[in-house]
């Protein structure tokens, strides 16, 4: 009988333990699945302060594939972006603590998008003269949204048809002129006030909007630093091509002061020029005169005026040019081969920035030009019959003549470009383990 006892006793004793056993076991490995998603989590956090960081976030290569060991395991991450959003799945592995057990994985996913600020002036035909009109001319339909600090005078026969229209000054109509159509009214017009008396706008002005207000966002025009990027563009007057040249450089002497000669973008001879730093590609300018591709990389800078000719662009980047900017009649300067609506910014956009202040006009086209991408002029901007603009203007003033059109499809800018600001958003609802 004792015996027997003793038996059952350490059955009992025995179970026991086991179960002990077990439940420390089950305790380990939760902690362990527990640390592994703080590293994970760690991973996903440094891939958003280093896409917070980026100079050009809208970049594929702005994320690399990156792991990294701690005391306690290995985190990392991996990205991918697709049109102006990123995904990026974070993991984080450790060894089990429980023998056998192997490897413990834990991940994490998150969409961030990339894009300017829900209201800038880059959403816009931006004219920041108070005083002044932005004048667009007979025949003309703008299909972008329009923003004059000063007053809008639109001529015969002229339609605006994007939205939002904002005016803090007086809106000028001439015959037959329209904002939206009765069938068709745009989203939102705000207007402080149209005609002569001036008076809140309203449908008998032919001011058709779903939304018609007097109150406007008070938007200004975005700082323009020529000295600072004349100091830092690279390559630029400051920092000369590593590899490769370019013809005539970026300045004929170490001082900003609009000297250097007139820089045609797309001449009869090719050039590469390419600034390289800790191994990594920062800046490049390459014309290719056989197949008429402009490759655009980084902010750029010349100390002068500039001539766009004709050719298709690729790459995301910012060019400076301290003198006027302007093209020959019928270039075409794009970034798809055909100049049509199937240009996506996100992956070639060329925002070209004017500091001519001398002349009335920073930015001035000729007849039947056509240009994607996005413009800054110090002083104003000229567009002559028939200029195709698909893209964001920024001008003292603007002015528009006969039969433009104008689109604007833009959802993030390149490094560079004045007051740019550049978002980085997580998507709400998109975070997942």
């Amino acid at each position: 009988m004792v015996i027997g006892m003793m038996m059952v006793f350490s059955i009992a004793v025995t179970t026991v333990m086991i179960n002990v056993l077990s439940t420390q076991s089950d305790a380990k490995q939760g902690s362990s699945r527990n640390s592994a998603s703080s590293l994970a989590e760690s991973g996903l956090n440094t891939a958003l302060a280093k896409l917070y960081g980026a100079v050009d976030p809208t970049s594929t290569s702005a994320l690399p594939p990156t792991s990294w060991s701690t005391n306690s395991g290995t985190a990392g991450y991996s990205a991918t972006l697709s049109g102006n959003v990123w995904t990026i799945t974070a993991t984080g592995t450790l060894t089990s603590p429980v023998a056998g057990a192997g490897t413990v994985r834990r991940t994490v996913t998150q969409s961030v998008a990339v894009g300017t600020a829900a209201d800038s002036p880059w959403h816009y035909l931006f004219a920041d003269d108070a005083t002044g009109c932005l004048t667009i001319n007979n025949n003309a339909d703008i299909s972008a949204p329009i923003y004059s600090r000063g007053d809008l005078c639109i001529g015969n026969n002229s339609h605006l048809t994007g939205s939002p229209v904002q005016i803090e000054g007086n809106l000028s109509l001439g015959n037959n002129a329209s904002v939206g159509t009765l069938g068709s009214p745009i989203a939102s017009a705000n207007i402080a006030s149209c005609g002569s008396p001036a008076h809140s706008c309203t449908t008998a002005d032919r001011v058709y909007a779903t939304s018609l207000t007097q109150i406007t966002a008070k938007l200004t025009k975005p700082t323009l630093d020529l000295p600072g990027w004349y100091a830092n563009a690279k390559p630029g007057p400051s920092y000369n091509c590593t590899t490769g040249s370019m013809p005539g450089g970026f300045d004929n002497d170490p001082t900003l002061n609009v000297s250097r000669a007139a820089v045609n973008l797309t001449p009869g001879s090719s050039y590469d020029c390419q600034y390289w730093e800790n191994g990594s590609l920062v800046g490049r300018l390459t014309w290719s005169s056989s197949s008429h591709v402009l490759t655009i990389l980084g902010t750029i800078l010349f100390d002068g005026p500039l001539q766009i000719g004709t050719g298709t662009y690729s790459g995301r980047g910012t060019i400076y040019a301290t003198g006027q900017i302007t093209s020959g009649n019928g270039d075409e300067l794009c970034g798809v081969a055909a100049c049509d609506p199937s240009w996506d910014p996100a992956t070639n956009m060329l925002v070209l920035v004017s500091g001519e202040q001398a002349q009335q006009f920073g930015i001035d086209f000729a007849n039947n030009t056509v240009f994607q991408g996005g413009l800054y002029a110090a002083n104003d901007y000229n567009a002559k019959n028939n200029v195709q603009n698909f893209g964001p203007v920024i001008a003292r003033q603007i002015f528009i003549k006969n039969n433009p059109g104008i689109t604007l499809t833009i959802p993030s800018l390149p490094p560079g470009a004045p007051g740019s600001d550049t978002l980085v958003q997580p998507v709400q609802g998109s975070w997942r383990n």
